[in-house]
């Protein structure tokens, strides 16, 4: 469970001293977006000495449940928390058992399980993709910020040159906080983390995400061990992975006995409008899906939408997660100066392919490490123009994989069987 040397050895080497240099050399950075890519960015750029402030349009770090498991791999999120300093603190977090997968099909036969028994625990991870809960690793790179770093409640909604292209600065929503607090104020560069609806993105780029043709209806169950033993069994120590008919079920273990559940459908916005499900009590939601998308499932599998109602209130709602892509190639010239960028989704939205976070993560270590290493604001765009080429490259293999992904594995047409064969590919 730790990145190669040699990997960060060579990003180290690639951006070259880092060192804080004079006062007048240390720049001032906005980063849009509290997720682990603006995070990292920022924590890296503390490290090496320089000012960060960090806009969050969120009221708070509890605004909203920060979703389930993420697994930090090693060739790319791990060696961004090394590069911040935290792999200590992701070590105590993290649960390489999350690594454990197993696939079904929809009469909860299985067609592949990782052998978890103690004998075989260096087998079970080769992978070397432990997991660790979303909300967990967020607060850990929260914790590691200076005091003040933070501004909550903070919604931007552009950016743009000022000081003719020598400074930057950020324009706000009306009546955000940081509309009077920071509406005068410059930056030396400004970073967009701000997601897949970015508002950094737009002054770079007129590319807008497109609806991938799918969608994920989101679940959980508490304290699974206790409440629902046979669940657990099923489930096991990572995650589980029910294909079949061109749909999915996947039950993914968090810490504390908790189980976040997807329910992946090929179906069109207008039948998330028009069944009305975005709306429906938990109960409603859960009985819609099994006599309308999963009847003829195993009851072994369909007792995981039973399980995930009782654990819900009548005032809750299944989020109805539409998922989204840009095209890629994404590229863009780099902002006059270099001191606009964007990293993570607001970059590279994919359709989901296990890859998301981690290049987040390594896009705001990179930046971060790009920003630092300019020497003066002279020296920023060609820093930003070698971060951004390196980055677009990384973005379009996401894309590839995801589309990848999304095909042969989450909607194969051989359903468990193929997605086995697939899964053996990369593993052997």
């Amino acid at each position: 469970m730790s990145p190669p040397p040699e990997l960060i050895e060579s990003i180290l080497a690639k951006w070259g001293s880092c060192t804080p240099g004079p006062e007048h050399a240390k720049h001032h950075v906005a980063i849009v977006g509290a997720g682990v890519s603006g995070l990292v960015a920022a924590r890296i750029l503390q490290l090496h000495g320089h000012g960060v402030t960090l806009f969050e349009r969120e009221g708070s770090p509890t605004a909203r449940f920060q979703g389930g498991t993420l697994d930090i791999h090693s060739e790319t999120g791990q060696v961004a928390l090394e590069l911040a300093g935290l792999t200590k603190e992701f070590r105590a977090l993290a649960r390489p058992e999350g690594e454990e997968m197993r696939i079904v099909d929809k009469h909860a036969t299985t067609h592949h399980a990782d052998d978890p028994s103690p004998s075989a625990a260096g087998d079970a991870c080769l992978r070397d993709r432990p997991e660790v809960d979303r909300g967990q690793l967020r607060q850990i790179l929260l914790d590691s910020l200076e005091a003040g770093t933070v501004e909550w409640g903070s919604s931007v909604k552009s950016a743009e040159a000022a000081e003719g292209g020598a400074k930057v600065r950020l324009l706000f929503e009306p009546g955000s906080p940081s509309a009077q607090k920071h509406a005068h104020k410059l930056f030396d560069a400004i970073v967009g983390a701000d997601g897949t609806w970015s508002h950094i993105r737009t002054v770079l780029s007129p590319a807008t995400p497109a609806y991938t043709g799918a969608l994920s209806i989101e679940l959980s169950i508490r304290d699974v061990d206790t409440r629902y033993p046979d669940l657990a069994t099923l489930i096991g120590q990572g995650t589980l992975h029910a294909l079949d008919d061109g749909k999915a079920l996947v039950a993914q273990r968090n810490s504390g006995g908790n189980i976040r559940v997807y329910a992946f459908l090929r179906e069109s916005l207008a039948w998330v409008e028009g069944t009305g499900i975005a709306h429906m009590t938990p109960n409603d939601a859960s009985a819609y899906l099994r006599t309308h998308v999963y009847a003829d499932w195993s009851p072994r599998l369909l007792a995981l939408l039973d399980a995930s109602a009782e654990c819900a209130s009548d005032a809750e709602r299944y989020p109805v997660r539409p998922l989204f892509q840009l095209a890629s190639p994404h590229a863009w010239p780099t902002f006059p100066g270099g001191r606009i960028t964007i990293v993570g989704d607001a970059a590279h939205v994919t359709f989901p392919n296990g890859a998301g976070a981690n290049l987040a993560m390594l896009d705001g270590a990179e930046v971060a490490l790009a920003i630092a290493s300019a020497r003066d604001g002279t020296a920023l765009e060609g820093k930003i123009a070698e971060f951004e080429k390196g980055m677009m490259v990384r973005g379009a293999e996401s894309a590839e994989q995801a589309d990848m992904m999304k095909n042969n594995f989450i909607f194969p047409d051989g359903g468990a069987k193929a997605a086995v064969e697939l899964f053996k590919k990369f593993v052997d």
